[in-house]
């Protein structure tokens, strides 16, 4: 191997999402990008955080895991009638504090890791260019798949313009994100795909034997993209003595509604269960424990939970969203239209079936070749070579 791949560079990665003490979850594939980039490198992360809850104005959480250097910094969150004004100083003061402890961290970085538009772009822009070193934007934001970027202020959008133009290159989790950002006018002439990361994690116990299908849905609980109603209802359709249950993993804003209609059919707490949010350990823990995966969105920029259930073994029914129709394939599960209650039924009842005839080492051993910590983080660390080595 060259010696210019065996450098160890010093990486600021600033993030829009990031896991923390109020949602284990938010932007937990941001985190496994960044422990995938310290593989190779010297990475420290930084994440603002507002909260009503807070007993300071402002605290902050360091964690350092070998190479990793995590900053979250949380500020109090105004609910005032000018709160939009008092918020966004005190984020300034946030994120002072915050560039001040990677100052003295790892204070000479090599490159400025932008993640998710645009802020963290903007300040990475300004950083860059005052120590006078290249940054990089990574995206995953479902946005430029559902139009709602476009529906964004033109300022917003000619500054986003920018930032991508300037940056020494950006990385999408999937062609087909990648494609949607061309198309809403982001141009950049060093475009790349890099997935999410999927862990090889162990099953805690074995599993035993039950007279009933255990069927698991983890997401976001915001039913506009991830369409969990049509779940439900499809469920409601089917013969009452077909033995599985759903167990529904995740928090949001259509939680409550969500379980309203589950009542409303007499399902809640019989056939559908609500888990509420759990952490990343925690959900490997329920995809161990169940038979299949579904996932029903209507738009996902990749979709890390069904890669994550096929690390475990387990098939997937998913809908061709976007970011799943790019590995998801007859051998590690099913795809079906999205919004098409009637093939999301018979083929639900096809794998209720017939789940067991899938080769679970087969989909394992394709989930952890495709999206292994080693591979994404050797494809950042090309991306970081070639940018400094051309430099």
């Amino acid at each position: 191997m060259q010696e210019s791949i065996k450098k160890r560079y010093n990486i600021w990665m600033i993030s829009k999402w990031y896991p923390n003490r109020e949602d284990p979850q938010l932007g937990v594939f941001i985190q496994k990008h960044a422990r995938a980039i310290s593989k190779n490198n010297y990475i420290s992360v930084l994440y603002i955080h507002s909260t009503i809850d807070l007993f300071n104005k402002i605290e902050i959480e360091e964690k350092v895991s070998n190479d990793l250097t995590e900053v979250i910094v949380y500020f109090r969150k105004s609910i005032s009638r000018v709160g939009r004004i008092i918020n966004f100083f005190r984020f300034l003061n946030a994120l002072h504090n915050g560039i001040g402890i990677l100052n003295k961290k790892n204070p000479t970085p090599n490159i400025i890791h932008a993640y998710i538009l645009t802020r963290p772009g903007i300040f990475a822009w300004y950083l860059a260019w005052r120590k006078k070193i290249p940054f990089i934007i990574s995206e995953q934001w479902s946005g430029y798949l559902t139009g709602k970027y476009l529906m964004r202020a033109p300022v917003i959008k000619i500054i986003n313009r920018f930032l991508v133009r300037k940056a020494a290159s950006v990385t999408c989790v999937s062609s087909f994100l990648l494609t949607r950002m061309k198309e809403c006018g982001l141009k950049n002439s060093k475009y790349l795909v890099i997935p999410n990361v999927v862990e090889n994690v162990p099953q805690k116990k074995n599993r035993t034997e039950k007279n009933q299908i255990d069927v698991l849905l983890v997401a976001d609980l915001v039913d506009e993209i991830k369409n969990i109603s049509g779940v439900i209802r499809m469920i409601s359709k089917l013969e009452d003595d077909i033995k599985f249950t759903l167990r529904i993993v995740g928090s949001g804003p259509d939680e409550n509604k969500l379980k309203k209609l589950a009542k409303s059919f007499h399902l809640l707490d019989r056939k559908i269960f609500f888990e509420g949010l759990k952490d990343n350990a925690e959900v490997y823990d329920y995809l161990h424990r169940c038979d299949f995966l579904i996932m029903n969105s209507r738009f996902e920029t990749f979709s890390l939970i069904c890669a994550e259930a096929m690390s475990c073994g387990k098939p997937v029914l998913a809908t061709r969203c976007g970011g799943p129709n790019e590995f998801v394939n007859a051998t590690t599960g099913v795809l079906i239209e999205p919004d098409n209650d009637e093939e999301l039924k018979m083929e639900f009842l096809k794998m209720l079936a017939h789940f067991r005839n899938f080769d679970s080492g087969q989909i394992k051993n394709y989930s952890i070749e495709l999206f292994s910590m080693d591979k994404v983080g050797a494809a950042f660390q090309k991306v970081y070579t070639s940018i400094i080595t051309s430099g």
